[in-house]
């Protein structure tokens, strides 16, 4: 029987459509929580309150309890089967001897050049066992480290000696075992906060907080696309009179979109999509909202601005090509928020858009959060995370 000219048309067109959905790219975005308010160790006012900051911290990583929240994590990224993976706040936390907490003063190099050794919580360890586990099987395509401390922890009620607690923050993009990747690579960016320590002297030891990116080039059913992930410093941080918080913010997405997003597309054009958390304000209603400034640059409603230094000047004046995903697709605002729960993971709302999936020669088919309403079975029961995750599709 002859088939009419419309049915082989459709067929073809099926057969198209077909194809073209699986050479969709599915990355997700996760900030995992470190577990703690890391912050609190620079808002003390001497060196006794700091230690004992730093051992709340510790006490905090552990009640928020990793190993339960990595099981909650796997599901969600099971439920949503991503071909990438970014994380951001890949903890490593090790303990050792109380160098730092030396009397004299002698052990302070160690803030800045860590010794502890005992691995306690390997959040990338803990995580991919989980997933595997579940039957998923993904590669470390690329792993960045940033900050790398060493603290005194002091136990304000005695019960325990004093140590050293370290932290080692991570940036890590996971690429399905058996896709094709090429050209994986990363950095700290340039431009970052030094975190003086009190009570270490004076001038005090300063500890460098320079944020991460990692990009991978990663084939799927003939199509390649260019995956970043990043983590922007945050806003909420002391600066210098006259000097706007989110300055080293948007600083990080210049150097992201103008020193490695553009010259990778001019170099080899591909569909690209950038990930991370960017603790920007999307939502913000108001659009000239300082808190919403990075995010008005990133999607190219405002070019870099000439901040006075020449280090910079490569970038002032040029507009970022980069589009959000989320309002491509004609999500409503409010559905979005990402971020909102409190440091112990128990309490909080959701109030803030600041992990975004923005997109360049690449068009989103869907995108949606995940992670809103689970909770670890211990007592209490605790979020997987501060953040939500979210999963974008994209196609050329």
């Amino acid at each position: 029987m002859r088939r009419s000219l419309a049915a082989v048309l459709l067929l073809a067109l099926a057969a198209a459509c077909a194809e073209s959905e699986e050479s969709q790219l599915t990355v997700a975005s996760r900030n995992l929580y470190l577990g703690g308010d890391i912050f609190s160790v620079v808002r003390a006012q001497t060196a006794q309150e700091a230690a004992v900051a730093a051992f709340q911290v510790w006490s905090s990583v552990q009640a928020t309890d990793f190993p339960a929240r990595a099981k909650l994590i796997a599901s969600e990224i099971a439920a949503v089967n991503p071909d990438v993976i970014g994380l951001q706040e890949v903890s490593l936390w090790r303990t050792g001897d109380p160098l730092v907490c030396a009397p004299d003063g002698s052990g302070l190099p160690v803030i800045n050049a860590p010794q502890a050794a005992v691995v306690r919580y390997d959040y990338l360890d803990s995580l991919l066992a989980e997933l595997r586990l579940k039957g998923l099987e993904y590669e470390v395509a690329r792993e960045t480290p940033s900050l790398d401390a060493e603290l005194c922890a002091v136990d304000p009620s005695q019960q325990t000696a004093p140590f050293d607690v370290r932290y080692t923050d991570r940036d890590v993009i996971l690429v399905r075992r058996g896709l094709a990747t090429a050209n994986a690579g990363g950095g700290l960016y340039v431009f970052g906060v030094d975190f003086p320590i009190p009570g270490s002297g004076t001038p005090p030891v300063v500890v460098p907080d320079r944020r991460a990116w990692n990009v991978v080039e990663v084939e799927k059913a003939g199509q390649w696309y260019r995956v970043f992930e990043t983590h922007l410093e945050v806003q909420e941080i002391p600066s210098p009179p006259g000097v706007p918080p989110y300055i080293f913010q948007l600083v990080q997405a210049g150097l992201l979109v103008g020193g490695e997003v553009v010259p990778r597309r001019i170099a080899s054009p591909m569909p690209t999509v950038v990930v991370g958390d960017f603790n920007t304000q999307a939502e913000q209603p108001d659009p000239m909202n300082p808190l919403r400034t990075t995010y008005n640059y990133l999607v190219g409603l405002l070019p870099f601005p000439d901040l006075g230094d020449p280090r910079l000047a490569r970038l002032v004046g040029t507009t970022s090509p980069l589009d959000d995903a989320w309002t491509a697709l004609g999500n409503a605002p409010g559905d979005g928020l990402t971020w909102g729960y409190g440091p112990d993971l128990t309490t909080g709302t959701l109030s803030q858009r600041i992990d975004l999936a923005l997109t360049w020669d690449a068009t989103p088919v869907s995108m949606k959060t995940f992670g809103a309403d689970d909770l670890t079975s211990g007592t209490p029961p605790v979020h997987s995370s501060d953040h939500l995750g979210f999963v974008v599709t994209i196609q050329p």
